[in-house]
């Protein structure tokens, strides 16, 4: 079996994509992109399906590695927990 992509849920999208790009050298396909919550498109009832209804929203970016697999971060508008991770502490920034 061969994996296609995984899906990471961070606290600060930007930092993220900094972190994912400059230190483990992974290559953006697509930037910060803003999703809301809708039903006209197969995209949002997807992401309906997925996140449950009431996500209201997310920032999403695509990721790859330099042997394929994508790497999916996802930011979350609305939500009462957020994982922050303080990049600073790892030394790299």
């Amino acid at each position: 079996m061969k994996m296609n992509h995984v899906g990471i849920m961070v606290g600060d999208m930007d930092k993220a994509v900094e972190f994912y790009t400059k230190a483990l050298g992974l290559r953006i396909v697509m930037n910060n992109t803003k999703v809301i919550e809708e039903r006209e498109s197969a995209i949002g009832r997807m992401c309906i399906a997925v996140f449950g209804e009431g996500f209201k929203g997310f920032n999403i970016a695509h990721l790859v590695t330099t042997d394929g697999i994508g790497v999916e971060l996802f930011e979350m508008k609305d939500r009462q927990e957020r994982h922050e991770v303080d990049f600073s502490r790892l030394g790299i920034f």
